[in-house]
């Protein structure tokens, strides 16, 4: 991250983990009880380093 520059790799890896979390949220409108999906979202959350979303 020097002068601004950042690593490819950690941009694709954050995109990935914004897109399945878009994915998820999604497939809770329709079932937002599914406790599968919730963890799965957490896990999501946590991975992409928004913990105070983890754990609401």
């Amino acid at each position: 991250e020097e002068l601004g520059v950042r690593d490819p790799e950690e941009t694709k890896r954050e995109l990935t983990i914004a897109k399945k979390i878009r994915q998820i949220k999604k497939e809770l409108k329709n079932d937002p009880q599914n406790n599968d999906k919730l963890l799965e979202l957490a896990t999501h959350y946590i991975d992409g380093g928004n913990y105070e979303d983890a754990i609401r």
